[in-house]
């Protein structure tokens, strides 16, 4: 039986004897993107086991804790920050710049909630969230994005709408730009197109009807134009004020 501790937090492994089932011990196993693969291996799922079988299941845990930590602290000095401090340094950036701008604590923070919500509700759960940046390669971020496209919005069940998983890819190019990613892998992920805009705007041809109809007045032409163009100006702000996975 194999017990996972946490996400990305590695496995302990029962070990027990066939023919009795009595347990024999514990074994612990790193997670995927700390494992190294055996040579000549093309299992993209490898997890290494790590260290001497324990007596107990609390001092498996131990080791791995303490394998995990002496590995990422190595991986971090070699390859830089992980994905995950990359992407908590660029929504800090941006809540940052939103309230220099607004001069609002409030309004910056629900700026940047759609992207903290998909990092809690998305990123922290992909396998190559604690990865270096200059390591993931689309491969590793393309199975996301295909498994969004088949997900739905866990509130009104609806499928999630093509501008929010481009918004998530937008987060991972912004991340992958921070840390200096060339070329960015983000750029090159098949995304799904994005949803028409609940407001349409007025093309050069309606614009002409509108302002030359003797039968609308030159106010109320004027009033129509700003009021469709205020709308189509808060949508943005709308998708980006905490409404997750629409």
């Amino acid at each position: 039986m194999t017990r996972k501790l946490q996400h990305n937090g590695g496995t302990i492994r029962t070990i027990k004897d066939r023919k009795t089932k009595a347990v024999l011990g514990f074994q612990a196993i790193l997670p995927q993107e700390l494992s190294t693969k055996p040579e000549g291996s093309t299992d993209t799922r490898y997890r290494e086991p790590i260290g001497p079988r324990q007596n107990t299941w609390e001092g498996a845990q131990r080791l791995l804790h303490a394998a995990m930590i002496e590995l990422r602290d190595k991986m971090t000095l070699r390859h830089g920050l992980p994905l995950s401090s990359v992407l908590d340094q660029e929504i800090e950036h941006r809540r940052q710049e939103a309230r220099r701008e607004h001069a609002s604590k409030a309004r910056a923070n629900r700026l940047v909630s759609t992207w903290k919500s998909i990092v809690k509700l998305w990123l922290s759960k992909a396998n190559f969230y604690n990865w270096p940046p200059s390591k993931i390669e689309v491969d590793d971020l393309q199975p996301l994005f295909n498994k969004l496209a088949l997900s739905e919005n866990k509130k009104t069940g609806a499928p999630l709408s093509g501008n929010f998983i481009r918004n998530v890819a937008a987060l991972l190019r912004a991340a992958f730009e921070r840390a200096n990613v060339k070329p960015n892998p983000a750029n090159s992920l098949r995304l799904p197109k994005k949803n028409r805009p609940k407001v349409p705007h007025l093309d050069l041809a309606a614009q002409f009807a509108l302002f030359g109809c003797e039968d609308v007045p030159r106010a109320a032409a004027v009033l129509a134009a700003a009021l469709l163009a205020r709308l189509r100006r808060r949508e943005p702000a709308r998708r980006g004020s905490g409404r997750r996975g629409q």
